[in-house]
């Protein structure tokens, strides 16, 4: 009976230390998966946005150096045009810079674009040189190459950067401002740009960052990114090409280009009125609204004049949503 009662308890002992040694190892790997490091983000930077009173050339630059050297050469700051990536990070890519050394009437100056294909940089750095007497003449891509890094598509805190060019009046009768091209955040400054002074919206050409902040890198998540071919023609376009489409509607045009600077589509056309969407956006921007998430046929109003407008153009077709700013 005693040796029973002993062997009880020796097996006992025995298993309350298999089950501390247990609970002991489980711990252990808690503590060091709780200790595993966070994942560092990519703080932005500010894009500086310079003019040349002498030329009516706009330049563009986060190299505070580059700044400071345009200021002693005559350029004016106006400002910071927004907030870019010093370096890639996902979903981001390169916004290429390439300048033109040109003298023409007796006036010396540089002229810049920015672009996010490699397409038309290779396409401008083949190109030949401008005519009409101009010397100089022939792109080069600038000392930095990269002025920047932006991103391809729309992500969660981004605006889109508009592209606008001042094409001339008369071909053979060219000037400085002929050559300037406008990067913008600015829905009223993009359609005054139009409206009043001459330039044309070429595409929305990235998206970037109305505030500084820290963009985090995502992690995986095991989704099917969507598929550009599919999308494209939900909205409407038809599928002229392997990646070339047609898009019937502003804003399926800006769809198509977006896809287009992130490498998914090869080239964009449309049908659209590009004037008219122009002139509706300045009727009611003037009266209140704005574009709402960065949709152009879709407008966030602040005052029932201004809703009521928008009203009209969605009746006639022109716009697609009209929606009050709440509290009004």
């Amino acid at each position: 009976m005693t040796r029973l009662l002993l062997v009880n308890f020796l097996l006992i002992v025995i298993l309350l230390s298999l089950t501390t040694a247990s609970r002991t190892f489980h711990v252990v790997n808690v503590s060091a998966t709780a200790a595993s490091p966070a994942l560092p983000g990519v703080q932005t930077v500010p894009l500086y946005r310079l003019f040349s009173h002498e030329t009516g050339i706009h330049f563009y630059t986060i190299d505070v150096n580059r700044k400071l050297s345009a200021i002693s050469a005559g350029w004016t700051v106006e400002g910071v045009a927004t907030n870019v990536l010093d370096q890639q990070a996902p979903d981001t890519v390169p916004l290429y810079v390439l300048t033109n050394k040109l003298i023409f009437y007796g006036l010396y100056g540089d002229v810049f674009t920015y672009t996010t294909t490699t397409e038309e940089r290779d396409k401008l750095l083949a190109a030949p040189k401008f005519g009409n007497g101009i010397s100089g003449g022939t792109w080069s891509l600038d000392s930095s190459g990269i002025a920047c890094y932006i991103a391809a598509e729309k992500l969660s805190g981004t605006i889109p950067l508009y592209r606008l060019i001042h094409p001339p009046k008369n071909p053979d009768i060219l000037k400085f401002t002929d050559f300037d091209s406008l990067y913008t955040t600015s829905e009223s400054e993009m359609t005054d740009a139009i409206t009043n002074h001459g330039y044309k919206f070429v595409r929305i050409e990235g998206y970037v960052w109305p505030q500084p902040t820290t963009v985090m890198p995502h992690l995986s998540t095991g989704s099917t990114p969507l598929n550009a071919d599919t999308d494209l023609l939900k909205r409407g376009c038809t599928r002229e090409g392997i990646g070339i489409y047609n898009c019937p509607t502003v804003s399926s045009y800006v769809a198509c280009q977006s896809y287009r600077n992130g490498g998914r589509v090869k080239m964009c056309h449309t049908s659209a009125d590009l004037g008219k969407q122009a002139a509706m956006d300045k009727d009611l921007f003037n009266l209140g609204c704005k574009h709402f998430l960065g949709r152009p046929d879709e407008y966030l109003c602040q005052t029932p004049k201004s809703f009521d407008a928008c009203e009209g153009y969605r009746k006639s077709g022109s716009a697609k949503k009209c929606l009050m700013a709440k509290g009004q």
